[in-house]
């Protein structure tokens, strides 16, 4: 698989982000995994939020069981996801985007547009992409990309170029997506909204990555984004899902469409047993389930950059008011632009490898759409200033 994601020099404070030194040119050799839900606007409106985030899911759940971990760069984006991978693997990689893509469908009835685009490329059209690696307290790490390579590519996928063919498998493949799932209950808010964030600076490059300094300082002002008070995820606060609704959605996109009850029985006692040992709070075997829903808020991708810094966190009404305002003035400054969705809970999709040594990440969007609908704001802005720039 090579070794270039594996020796990046990690930071651990999330501001680091901003300085360009922690960035390292990927291979130019390797691809560049783009999914998206197409049409997942109208079905977060029809209420299909939570399977849309479970859809954008799948890339990552496929590539890291294919590739044996998660230690390889990406990025879940609530509808759709983007990945950093190794060339040699190609084949194997656009078997699983399939099955991936074929479940998606039979379970949910939604379609995951798929494409590969080699970096080099990317390089060739002048957008080559840059990854860090930011490690999770006590968890894994999750890549931070910086460049415009990401939005080129998404560009092009959704043009055609690099679409993979929607040429499903003929079979299901079970193996595929195991260890994703969806088993608890939207997260409420202790502060009164959980504010899904996308800010995307204006200027290029390092000239971009200190506007999101000053920035990020000045949030910090506002909502203290280390304070565990700002993470969505409470282990106190965690309710289980109803697990008739928690079971079937994750049987059917399991088998591809297919459940059957003694599946359906599977997922629902494990279920049950992590309830109980939750609340006796005693480890059975090498599962510690109290030490695993402890451990699930620093595990969590809620702040994130991929050229867009990406951030679902807990808010007053009062800091809710105040981000608004500070974005709305950078917009008008010329430095950003922005999106916002407001929502009383979030939600979490979860992707476990191991219960026993930490391996697992915490996926979260907005509920209600959450960065799917922050995105139309980002979008009307950047496109408003497209057409400002063009009148005579």
């Amino acid at each position: 698989m090579g070794d270039f994601y594996a020796e990046l020099e990690p930071f651990a404070d999330f501001a680091e982000f901003t300085r360009p030194e922690v960035y390292r040119r990927a291979p130019q050799d390797w691809l560049v995994v783009i999914t998206d839900v197409r049409g997942s606007t109208a079905a977060i409106k029809a209420g299909q939020y939570k399977w849309v985030n479970m859809a954008g899911a799948t890339t990552i759940a496929a590539l890291a069981n294919l590739l044996g971990t998660t230690s390889f760069p990406f990025v879940f984006g609530g509808d759709g996801a983007t990945a950093l991978v190794p060339p040699e693997r190609r084949a194997e990689i656009e078997r699983v985007l399939g099955v991936a893509r074929q479940h998606v469908r039979h379970a949910y009835g939604l379609d995951l547009a798929t494409g590969l685009i080699p970096h080099r490329e990317l390089i060739e059209a002048g957008a080559p992409i840059s990854v860090a690696r930011f490690v999770l307290k006590g968890g894994p790490s999750i890549a931070f990309f910086s460049g415009d390579g990401l939005t080129m590519a998404e560009k092009w996928v959704k043009s055609g170029r690099g679409a993979l063919p929607d040429a499903a498998p003929a079979e299901a493949d079970e193996a595929a997506l195991k260890g994703l799932s969806c088993r608890w209950a939207p997260l409420h808010s202790a502060r009164g909204t959980m504010l899904s964030i996308l800010v995307r600076p204006r200027g290029k490059g390092a000239l971009g990555l200190e506007t999101l300094k000053q920035l990020i300082r000045q949030l910090q002002a506002i909502v203290d984004l280390e304070a565990p008070e700002a993470n969505p995820i409470k282990s106190s606060m965690l309710r289980a899902e109803r697990y008739w609704r928690a079971a079937l959605a994750e049987a059917k996109l399991q088998s591809g469409g297919v459940v059957s009850p003694l599946r359906l029985l599977k997922i629902g006692f494990e279920m049950a047993l992590v309830r109980v040992l939750r609340a006796l709070g005693v480890p059975l075997g090498k599962t510690d389930v109290r030490r695993y829903v402890d451990s699930m808020a620093t595990h969590s991708d809620f702040r994130k950059f991929d050229e867009t810094l990406r951030m679902v966190i807990d808010c007053s009404p009062q800091m809710e008011s105040a981000i608004r305002e500070l974005l709305e003035r950078e917009r008008a400054a010329g430095t950003v632009f922005y999106g916002l969705h407001a929502s009383a809970t979030a939600l979490m999709t979860c992707f476990l490898e191991r219960f026993e040594d930490g391996a697992h990440v915490h996926f979260v969007d907005g509920n209600d759409g959450g960065y799917a609908m922050a995105a139309t704001q980002l979008k009307g802005q950047m496109a408003a200033a497209v057409n400002a720039a063009r009148a005579p």
